[in-house]
């Protein structure tokens, strides 16, 4: 069985084959391309024109709708676009995956048609691309986001023939990592926390006991002795001045929350799977 939208178990729209051979002989309609993700829409039908197309939608910005543009170029590749679909309906990836290898695959279009370039995948194009993507690393795009489109593209070729890959292992680009690791927290860095969430907690606990709302976050009431009038909040505004602010009762829920998660070491599993007939 394949699935040829990604929407929801309920919206589901299947088609029973016997096997994924079978995909290439289903007339699909052009318009009917589209992968389907979460919340985002592939057209696929976009890389039969030059450019792909600019991003245009329609008034309920669901659907994807023809700019009438006089840049709308067609051209005449729609048996490669139909094959590309095919091969991304048979990858063996999740859909969040195959989203991006969309877009990296837009791209090689892309970048196929800037340079005047027939879009095939052989190694002109592909190293053609490869450069491009190295002269965006070196114009300052995070060599993340470079080495992520690359091995989406790779993905994609290693369908298609994992030959060329291989013949092309020395032209893809090995980028250092621009990411620094998340670091762990001191235990002294932890004590604070607890501290702070403590502080957060008792003093909207009492307001919900007392049945008043607070005027003032804790921080700025050098609660328990210590002063966290320096807490920079980077703009955020914890709580309204005037209307209905249901702000700090979130604050105290999550304060209790993460109260928590240190007693069952940072487990919260357990915490999110709890039910009423628990309690």
């Amino acid at each position: 069985m394949v699935t040829l939208a990604f929407v929801g178990n309920e919206r589901r729209k299947n088609i029973k084959i016997k096997s994924y051979a079978e995909i290439d002989s289903i007339e699909i309609p052009i318009d009917k391309m589209i992968l389907k993700g979460g919340n985002r829409n592939c057209y696929i039908y976009r890389l039969g024109y030059k450019g792909c197309l600019s991003k245009k939608y329609s008034q309920t910005h669901k659907d994807f709708v023809f700019s009438e543009s006089k840049d709308l170029i067609d051209m005449n590749r729609w048996g490669l676009v139909k094959y590309c679909f095919g091969v991304l309906l048979k990858m063996d990836r999740s859909e969040r995956t195959k989203i991006n290898v969309f877009d990296a695959l837009q791209m090689f279009f892309e970048h196929c048609d800037i340079i005047g370039s027939s879009v095939e995948f052989n190694r002109y194009n592909i190293v053609s691309f490869i450069d491009q993507l190295r002269k965006k690393y070196l114009d300052g795009i995070k060599g993340k986001t470079i080495t992520q489109i690359q091995a989406c593209f790779k993905s994609f070729l290693n369908e298609v023939d994992p030959n060329i890959v291989f013949e092309l292992r020395d032209e893809f680009l090995i980028l250092p990592s621009d990411i620094e690791s998340t670091k762990p927290y001191t235990d002294n860095e932890l004590k604070e926390i607890v501290k702070a969430l403590y502080i957060i907690f008792n003093t909207y606990r009492k307001h919900v006991l007392s049945e008043t709302a607070p005027n003032v976050h804790p921080f700025l009431c050098n609660a328990l002795g210590k002063n966290y009038s320096d807490v920079n909040f980077n703009g955020r505004h914890i709580f309204y001045v005037g209307g209905n602010n249901e702000r700090w009762k979130n604050d105290l829920v999550k304060s209790a929350f993460y109260l928590t998660c240190f007693y069952t070491g940072l487990n919260e599993s357990e915490l999110i799977n709890l039910k009423f007939s628990d309690i």
